[in-house]
């Protein structure tokens, strides 16, 4: 199912994936520059933090008003978010 998008839906996308890009990077810095100190390849684990939330672009996506609420909910830990996306998307 293909989203229709309204207005609010369109600012609710946005400022998800806003808050998931600025995430990502974060994450991204933070890991390279543990990596920095651990001897580890830089340029993988940058590539890695980029990466690692990228299952939540497809229902931003196609769900931007389901998953802001997701999102809103906060769940603090994997398997909650798991079993809230399942409730409410």
């Amino acid at each position: 199912m293909i989203h229709e998008s309204s207005p609010d839906s369109e600012n609710s996308f946005s400022l998800l994936i806003r808050s998931c890009w600025r995430h990502s990077v974060a994450c991204a810095v933070i890991v390279e520059r543990s990596a920095k100190w651990s001897s580890l390849d830089c340029d993988f684990a940058y590539t890695a933090g980029i990466l690692h939330d990228i299952g939540r672009v497809a229902p931003a996506t196609f769900m931007p008003d389901a998953y802001a609420r997701v999102l809103k909910r906060g769940a603090d830990q994997p398997e909650d978010l798991l079993l809230v996306e399942r409730e409410l998307c």
